[in-house]
């Protein structure tokens, strides 16, 4: 799946969320109509002291995901008409911007999306062996 980056907006905590177009024609004059919101998340040392016994350390967290992680999102449509590609296109664009991006932009978001692909991580290995 071809992606053209269209826009990207720097966030509150300094994020930049970064937006591609997705789409493409399928047939007939319609069209699969998709946004990706995309950004990049630093694992950073300053965010993992503190944490409490229970939390994960720094080092246990970068040996499992790496030092950065990539957030994704995919907005989907399908079997839209030509005329209304645009229009739907932006609706999805603007939504992102006035809901979503509200949450992105917390100063603690990269920490809880950190900890919780950490998670994901250590429960798949746990259950694989």
């Amino acid at each position: 799946m071809e992606e053209k980056l269209i826009e990207t907006v720097l966030l509150e905590n300094n994020l930049t969320l970064n937006f591609y177009d997705a789409s493409r024609k399928i047939a007939g004059g319609r069209y699969y109509v998709a946004l990706i919101t995309r950004m990049d998340i630093p694992v950073k040392p300053e965010m993992f002291t503190n944490n409490g016994a229970e939390a994960a350390t720094y080092d246990e967290i970068v040996g499992a995901t790496g030092d950065m992680i990539v957030f994704e999102k995919k907005r989907e449509r399908n079997f839209i008409s030509a005329a209304d590609k645009d229009a739907v296109f932006k609706e999805m664009c603007d939504s992102v911007l006035t809901h979503t991006s509200l949450y992105y932009s917390r100063e603690d978001f990269p920490k809880k999306f950190i900890l919780s692909e950490y998670k994901k991580i250590a429960d798949h290995y746990v259950t694989s062996q």
